[in-house]
């Protein structure tokens, strides 16, 4: 898609011819994109054949993508197949044409969308990439819920484009970064221990990444003393890393420094050092201009790099990892001078340019709230997060998606009650709102109100589509409550609806538990279990899963043999102690099978009841295992 078709839809043309008469450097205001902050992801709005839906505004996607079940969701059909590459690995994906996109009030005609195996998340289409960014300066003002589409006017390649600091005390640093016409992505230089490194700026990305081989150019590794396990990174086209989080003396990038800090490294990817992702466009205000092949930026406040271990979700409580006062970034070196002013599109006369459309009702105070608080939120921020919820719920006490971000605010704040107390009132404001009733769900098992929550479950069936991907969260929620058919007949659908989604070696494993655990379709059963292994050579839960399957088959060798592959790669799998334990037990070796059960049972006290209730049990003659 060619840029003018881009600025023709947004009424740009015009402009642009307009404000060429002015001789002060302009950077004019195009478009607003309202931001809604979903955990790390940054959502936009958009209409795909008229029909609203959101999309992750991610700037480290080449171009914009939508998911399998949304492509089936607007009617769209695939034109062809092509091959992708991309942090993580190699994957293919079709393209699908859609024929009116619209986006900021313009709608562009015949935009081509690539549609591949993973889902975005709950509501979330896709991805919008730089297909579209690349048509536009852009300003990701992420902390404030907002990305501007900019154009400047009359401005000199050197002059800086941050207007926001023209008179403050703050000026901003600056990147070169390279152009787009060869290469769609935004990419510069920063430094690690001195150690010059290329990093991509990808709003896609919810962590700031380095990998490995840069880490270790630099002279970091992940055996370094004060490094520790960061979590799993999940990469494109299926792969997944484990990450680390250690010191780093020395991070700069532009005139921005940061010592004394940490970083996560992780990965082999060769396409990039560092990924910079949202938690840094969190933590800074950043103008990329596409025209000078620049990149501009200013420190808001807080912690830069989000260094927590575990995903953020509605009923997680992850600890909160800030940064030391001394590593928060030293001042930029970088100044604008008095030569250097450049001015907003505000700045110039009404005639020149646009002005932005604003209102003061309450719907749009509400929104811009809400904006705010889920933005501070993923900042983690949440005291003062709280506030602006509080405060959208006050605007529109009928929207019921300011309750539920409202909850999981309170969740982090380990407030239960109030955070039940906004669920509650969303599902009453919309009974079929399936983010409410999973989050709901959800709480009410770890609360051990297993009733309610499969209630909560049942009702967030009967409000998915059949290629919904909320389907896979039921069955993992069905299960946790031990309703191990019905999260059977959720993996059905969903194994069905997504042949290529990156979860499927997850949802395989998990079917061939629960079929396992049931004793029932055993060879279908094993039949998951090698899917999950094909797709997930190092999965221990599929072996774990293989082994229960032999152990109800009497085959009781290959059983342990699958139990010492699992245990061999973790540990500490309780079921998979316990199991081996029986399968030694059948086979008369009782004083081996006895040292497993104990050690099961020191990992998780009652599992010989809970093995017990599906009829996993040790020979009668082994009355001292019972």
């Amino acid at each position: 898609m060619r840029d003018r078709a881009w600025l023709g839809a947004l009424g740009v043309i015009s402009v642009m011819a307009a404000s060429a008469a002015q001789a002060a450097c302009v950077v004019a205001e195009i478009a607003q994109l309202p931001v809604t902050m979903e955990g790390m992801s940054p959502l936009v709005t958009a209409k795909i054949n008229g029909t609203d839906t959101r999309l992750i505004a991610d700037s480290g996607a080449f171009w914009s993508t939508l998911s399998p079940s949304a492509a089936v969701q607007f009617k769209l059909k695939a034109t062809r197949t092509i091959g992708m590459l991309g942090v993580g690995g190699r994957t293919t994906a079709s393209v699908a044409r859609v024929s009116d996109f619209g986006l900021a009030g313009g709608t562009v005609h015949n935009v081509d969308f690539l549609v591949q195996g993973n889902e975005f998340g709950y509501g979330i289409s896709g991805v919008l990439g730089q297909n579209v960014w690349a048509a536009f300066d852009v300003e990701y003002d992420l902390a404030n819920g907002l990305i501007r589409l900019m154009r400047p006017v009359n401005c000199a390649k050197e002059q800086p484009l941050a207007y926001w600091v023209s008179g403050s005390a703050q000026p901003p640093s600056m990147v070169e970064i390279w152009p787009t016409k060869t290469d769609l992505h935004t990419i510069g230089e920063a430094q690690i221990n001195g150690t010059k490194i290329r990093v991509y700026f990808d709003t896609g990305a919810s962590t700031s990444l380095l990998n490995l081989a840069a880490a270790t150019r630099a002279g970091i590794k992940p055996t370094d003393a004060g490094a520790r396990p960061g979590g799993v990174q999940h990469g494109f086209g299926g792969s997944y890393a484990e990450t680390w989080i250690v010191p780093v003396t020395d991070f700069k990038i532009g005139g921005e420094e940061i010592r004394n800090t940490h970083l996560r490294i992780g990965g082999a990817n060769n396409n990039y050092d560092m990924l910079v992702g949202a938690d840094f466009f969190l933590s800074h205000r950043v103008y990329v201009s596409n025209q000078q092949h620049r990149l501009y930026f200013t420190y808001n406040g807080g912690q830069v790099f989000n260094l927590t271990t575990t995903p953020i979700h509605v009923a997680a409580m992850a600890s909160d990892t800030g940064l030391e006062a001394d590593t928060q970034p030293q001042s930029p070196t970088a100044q604008i001078g008095s030569d250097d002013s450049v001015a907003l599109a505000s700045d110039v006369p009404p005639d020149a340019v646009p002005a932005p459309v604003t209102t003061t009702d309450a719907p749009q105070q509400a929104a811009t709230a809400s904006q705010h608080g889920v933005a501070l939120a993923a900042r983690r921020e949440f005291t003062q997060a709280l506030a602006e919820l509080d405060r959208a719920c006050q605007l529109a006490p009928s929207e019921p998606a300011y309750r539920v971000q409202r909850a999981r605010v309170h969740l982090e704040l380990r407030q239960v009650e109030l955070a039940l107390k906004d669920l509650d009132a969303a599902l009453i404001l919309r009974p079929e709102a399936l983010d409410a009733l999973l989050a709901r769900a959800e709480l009410r098992i770890n609360q051990h109100e297993n009733q309610g929550a499969r209630a909560d479950l049942d009702a967030a069936v009967k409000a998915s589509t059949a290629q919904s991907d909320e389907r896979f969260t039921i069955a993992m929620l069905y299960q946790r409550i031990d309703e191990l058919e019905l999260a059977a007949a959720q993996l059905d659908q969903w194994i069905t609806a997504h042949p290529q989604e990156l979860k499927r070696a997850a949802a395989y494993t998990q079917r061939c538990w629960d079929r396992a655990l049931l004793g029932q379709d055993l060879r279908k059963a094993l039949d998951d279990c090698s899917q999950a292994l094909r797709a997930a050579p190092e999965s221990a839960g599929a072996y774990d899963g293989r082994g229960l399957i032999r152990l109800r088959m009497g085959e009781y060798k290959p059983s342990i043999n699958d139990y010492d592959t699992a245990l061999k790669l973790q540990p500490k799998i309780a079921w998979c102690l316990y199991g081996r334990g029986l399968d030694r037990l059948y086979m008369g070796q009782t004083e081996q099978g006895e040292v497993d059960i104990a050690a099961a049972v020191e990992l998780v006290s009652d599992i010989a009841t809970r093995a017990s209730k599906f009829g996993i049990a040790p020979p009668a003659s082994a009355s001292g295992s019972r």
